[in-house]
């Protein structure tokens, strides 16, 4: 009989229910999204960045847009694996993600660079408001959550030749 329940702390019944092949799918997803949810709690709350030493409602937005991109983006591309040929989701998700990280990183790297400069020698300039570059910088994260997560489900589709 398959058990669906997550295992929070025993170990050595989780490792022997993936050695039986019984611990499925979705199990597995609803560990990747807790994970991620906690992974960006985390950054948000230990990264010196200057959304929290400027504002901190900038990070508390920053990062439940973060989130709130993050669990709809997963889902998708759980959904679009199911939709397909449902086979190896998490070989799929973590190759895939990698590729599409590093990509993004590089596409985004000269343009995100020359934004934040521009806006760092405004911040020394009469009139300019801390709160604009905080606007800016969750735009740019918004932004680049968004292009990973349409990237990320296009190779989802061409993989699992889904609609």
């Amino acid at each position: 009989m398959k058990k669906n329940n997550l295992i929070w702390f025993d170990i050595a019944e989780l490792e022997r229910r993936l050695k039986n092949s019984e611990i499925s799918d979705k199990d597995v997803f609803i560990y990747l999204l807790i994970y991620v949810i906690i992974f960006v709690l985390y950054w948000f709350g230990g990264n010196n960045s200057w959304l929290i030493q400027n504002n901190s409602l900038f990070i508390i937005i920053d990062m439940v847009m973060t989130i709130a991109i993050m669990i709809i983006g997963v889902t998708m591309t759980f959904n679009i694996n199911s939709a397909g040929d449902n086979k190896d989701y998490f070989k799929r998700f973590l190759s895939l993600s990698f590729v599409t990280a590093l990509r993004l990183n590089v596409f985004l790297l000269i343009p995100a660079v020359s934004i934040l400069i521009f806006f760092n020698f405004l911040d020394y300039g009469p009139g300019f408001s801390k709160n604009a570059m905080g606007i800016s910088i969750i735009a740019l994260n918004v932004i680049a959550d968004i292009l990973y997560f349409l990237m990320l489900t296009n190779s989802f589709k061409r993989v699992c030749n889904s609609c």
